[in-house]
């Protein structure tokens, strides 16, 4: 009987083989013309042929990606046709090119598939065609590009950002430079240019009024950043300093909520909960840091929802947008997440596994749309609200006039380079930095060790 199962399997993997091999032979590609060397959406156009007495289903994948940009921007689309028996079809698959400078490769690949739901790599490739595809920066762009433009921390590949020209196009407003103008620029057509604006304004980041487009999320200037650094690194080095000369007072504390019963004294008793309260490095950075005086200096009041539900691989921040001019070294590296009684904090940017958007699922949660890597997954706690409250209020001794200085000094830096309100995205970007480099303070002058990995999760039961 098992041989006999032996034999009709390797019967299936010949026909199968078989089939492919008759696929190749049967279905051809005609002459792809070269794409146009333009930015956005256009079509390739070619003829395939089938010469078999049975209906094939073509798949064409276009994968689009930049190797000397420091924007990794990359579009691969699929266009899907049925070529019926003995015929031969004119395709038109759709390519987009996103708006970046440098060196670009456009490969195209055709498919023979069962189902054109199915995997491609189950399919027969018929043809892998590659493009090579150069984007001249032009002199007027060159001044532009001498910092990068970069956006908040695990947002370099939000759908309408993810590209150089389109992070450009909110510090062309900024300037209040004109349609005609930004084309001039780009050496592009206008027409490309208001379709650009267009989809930023689709996404809520820029406004129009009548042919005035001007930025709806904050947009900070080298200058702004370069003036703010120094302020920022002596905002940081009294921070360290109030929670430094607090730590003795949370010690009492902590010896106080033991000896009441609340936290065990063991503190490797993880079951018990509190425990927590024993890790200085998450409760400092992750909860006072983070989930009281984050909360107080962004928001005010409620929960600091900055990711909100979206998944942290295609994150949408909303109000909390915004975009810098100057790389990545004025940029925080804090991660902070709320779900509902779950908090997320991680004193770096935490590696995940992202799903392809082509096969998520409708809904979000660790496992299915993205997971956490496994060099960085986190140090799950939990912790009583009962017991954190008189834990952060011995830490938090002394930052409600230190917060106000704080929000008042950047406030005024921010007025001076053009901001008139101090928004949800300008404040989250300076406490993101001032967070990460009082953390790193407190780290190297020895007030506080790093715990495993610098990821944590925290469940704050409120019963």
């Amino acid at each position: 009987m098992r041989a006999l199962l032996k034999l009709c399997i390797a019967v299936m993997a010949l026909s199968i083989i078989g089939d492919l091999a008759l696929a190749q032979s049967e279905v051809t590609v005609g002459k792809i013309d070269f794409p146009n060397r333009e930015w956005g959406k256009q079509s390739l156009e070619f003829d395939v042929t089938n010469t078999s007495d049975w209906l094939r289903f073509l798949v064409v994948e276009a994968d689009v990606h930049f190797e000397d940009s420091y924007s990794e921007a990359r579009r691969a689309q699929k266009s899907f046709f049925p070529l019926e028996p003995n015929k031969t079809l004119t395709v038109k698959p759709s390519i987009e090119i996103p708006g970046n400078f440098g060196k670009a490769e456009l490969m195209i690949r055709v498919y023979d598939v069962i189902d054109t739901l199915d995997d491609l790599s189950l399919g027969h490739k018929i043809l892998e065609q590659p493009f090579r595809l150069t984007f001249h920066v032009p002199e007027e762009i060159l001044p532009y590009r001498q910092e990068k433009i970069t956006l908040p921390p695990l947002c370099e590949n939000h759908q309408q950002l993810d590209n150089e020209f389109s992070r450009m196009l909110l510090v062309f407003l900024l300037e209040k430079k004109t349609v005609a103008e930004i084309a001039a620029i780009g050496h592009i057509d206008s027409a490309a240019v208001t379709h650009m604006l267009g989809e930023l304004q689709s996404a809520h980041l820029i406004r129009r009024v009548g042919d005035t487009y001007t930025p709806a999320i904050p947009v900070i200037t080298t200058r702004f950043a370069e003036e703010a650094m120094p302020m920022i690194e002596a905002q940081a080095g009294r921070f360290a300093e109030i929670v430094a000369g607090n730590l003795p007072g949370y010690g009492g504390t902590l010896d106080s909520l033991i000896a009441a019963g609340v936290v065990n004294a063991d503190s490797n008793m993880f079951a018990s909960g509190n425990t927590l309260l024993h890790r200085r490095y998450p409760t400092v950075t992750g909860l006072l840091m983070w989930y009281r005086l984050g909360n107080k200096f962004i928001i005010s009041n409620g929960a600091l929802q900055i990711f909100g539900s979206s998944n942290p691989c295609r994150p949408n921040l909303g109000s909390f947008m915004y975009v810098i001019h100057g790389g990545d070294f004025f940029n925080g590296q804090n991660y902070y997440r709320t779900q509902g009684n779950i908090l997320s904090y991680a004193d770096h940017l935490p590696a995940f596994i992202c799903v392809p958007e082509s096969a998520a699922k409708s809904y979000l949660r660790e496992g299915a749309d993205w997971m956490y890597a496994d060099e960085d997954k986190p140090e799950a706690f939990f912790v009583d609200a009962g017991a954190l409250v008189p834990a952060l209020d011995a830490l938090a001794g002394g930052t409600d006039e230190f917060l106000t200085e704080v929000e008042k000094d950047a406030f005024v830096l921010a007025q001076k380079h053009g901001h008139t309100t101090f928004d949800y995205g300008l404040r989250y970007w300076y406490w993101n930095l001032l967070v990460t480099k009082t953390i790193n303070k407190l780290v190297a002058d020895g007030v506080l060790t790093r715990r495993g990995n610098g990821n944590f999760r925290f469940q704050v039961n409120t019963k």
